[in-house]
């Protein structure tokens, strides 16, 4: 028999198992199937689980899928740790583009395009200031800025002034 996956709200639920006792070829197995079903990172190079910890090595574009590989991961039962030396990769993309990129992004939506937000990209990492409407606005400003092909972290210092 063979356990369920135990999948977070967002991820289709399917089975990606390994079997009951899992060893740890089983479990690095169960989860590069998931990855590669669900096509969460494209370049991945490596998995490798010891008694029950999976590291996962490669190369992403954005660190939402980044950090979803890793989530996923950890949603195979048997995994009880997740290494995540998955690594965004620089697209040759210049600091300045990405910031166009991100305030593209955001000016994009509805509802934070009625808030009075700064963006400042360096390295690779953003910086979001200013001021958003709701806790739910902050959240939402940094899952878009996550998703910006070539981010490499997100600071959010927004602050919420209803």
């Amino acid at each position: 028999m063979r356990p369920h996956v135990n999948y977070p709200d967002s991820i289709h639920k399917e089975t990606f198992a390994a079997p009951l006792r899992c060893a740890d070829a089983d479990l690095t197995a169960a989860v590069e199937l998931l990855l590669l079903k669900k096509g969460v990172c494209s370049n991945l190079s490596r998995v490798v689980c010891h008694n029950g910890t999976v590291e996962l090595v490669g190369s992403t574009d954005t660190l939402q899928s980044q950090e979803k590989a890793a989530e996923m991961a950890l949603a195979v039962q048997g995994v009880q740790n997740v290494v995540n030396k998955i690594s965004i990769r620089p697209l040759g993309i210049s600091d300045a583009e990405l910031h166009q990129r991100m305030a593209a992004a955001l000016a994009s939506d509805a509802v934070l395009a009625q808030c009075r937000l700064s963006v400042s990209v360096r390295n690779g990492r953003a910086h979001l200031s200013g001021r958003v409407t709701s806790a739910s606005a902050r959240a939402r400003a940094t899952d878009i800025a996550r998703r910006v092909c070539g981010v490499v972290e997100v600071d959010n210092h927004t602050q919420v002034v209803e």
